[in-house]
């Protein structure tokens, strides 16, 4: 390696191979030529960086320990009493008393009497009076409970209808079916009728009072006639009009009440008949006129009269 020196040079290599120098003398010299032999100083590469110890996945978290579902708790089941009251039917009803405006039944349960039931009654009919039930005990020391209502208003032959709402303690609440009870109809004989003949004498007009409280009007016909058998309903006016009657006839008529079925009972309110009797009137002759005759006679024309007639009699007086 060659090096050559000057007064202001400065060796900077950090890195340098001793050889032998040799130096040539003068009486002045700037510069010292040495030979060297230059080694580049390789520069080693800068330690290569590991790559950082690769990270190590985390120890994969097992899965915590699966929870195994926690015991299914089967709904409690709550056996409740079999409701032995529930199973009601007609043949538990018994009316001791009825009338067109009140009524008393005794209602029998196939459950053992007990102070743990608890027994109300509702009703939409505002009028009626109805008590709480008694409790009763019957023979097979099941429950029957008494119940009567009274000053109803417009139900005659007609049903009344309330519910029954049970409590115990064991069972809950219940609220039974609706009970039906069928008041009793009113007699026709209580009846007032008028009978109304228009002036044609071929139509009367029976007209019945108050006919709505007697019984519901389905059950109301007029019969014109005892071959009549037409079950035609009154109206809610009560006026039933016979049509195509003949003057100088009678009618027997007939207000009916039909077979009214009972709901609390297999059974009907019979049929009832009150007998109304049509008279209509003579016609009279019409259109009379007269013409004299010799002899001291006379010849009458008229139209005779309509309908059923015996006979015509012809009065003449002379002025």
């Amino acid at each position: 390696m060659d090096v050559v020196l000057s007064n202001d040079s400065t060796i900077t290599s950090s890195k340098t191979l001793s050889t032998d120098i040799t130096y040539t003398s003068t009486d002045t010299f700037s510069t010292i030529e040495t030979t060297t032999e230059e080694l580049t100083t390789t520069e080693l590469p800068t330690t290569t960086e590991l790559p950082t110890t690769t990270e190590l996945p985390t120890t994969t978290e097992l899965p915590t320990t699966t929870e195994l579902p926690t015991t299914t708790e089967l709904p409690t089941t709550t056996m409740k009493p079999i409701d032995l009251c529930a199973n009601r039917t007609i043949q538990d009803l018994t009316v001791v008393k009825r009338s067109p405006d009140m009524f008393t039944v005794l209602i029998a349960y196939k459950c053992n009497f007990t102070n743990q039931y608890n027994f109300t009654i509702s009703y939409n009919d505002t009028s009626a009076n109805c008590n709480e039930p008694d409790e009763l005990m019957n023979l097979t020391g099941n429950i029957t409970l008494n119940v009567s209502c009274s000053n109803i208003q417009g139900k005659a032959g007609r049903n009344f209808a309330f519910e029954l709402q049970r409590e115990s303690i064991e069972s809950g609440t219940f609220i039974d079916r609706p009970i039906n009870i069928t008041l009793e109809p009113l007699h026709l004989n209580t009846t007032i009728h008028n009978v109304t003949v228009d002036n044609s004498l071929t139509s009367a007009s029976i007209i019945v009072r108050n006919c709505s409280k007697i019984a519901d009007l389905k059950y109301l016909v007029v019969r014109c006639n005892s071959s009549d058998m037409s079950n035609i309903s009154l109206g809610t006016d009560c006026i039933h009009t016979c049509l195509n009657l003949e003057p100088g006839s009678e009618y027997n008529a007939s207000l009916v009440r039909l077979p009214i079925p009972i709901a609390d009972r297999y059974d009907n309110f019979t049929e009832e008949n009150l007998p109304i009797h049509v008279t209509i009137d003579l016609d009279k002759a019409t259109n009379l006129s007269g013409m004299s005759r010799e002899n001291d006679s006379a010849v009458l024309r008229f139209t005779c009269p309509r309908g059923n007639f015996d006979e015509i009699i012809v009065n003449c007086t002379a002025r």
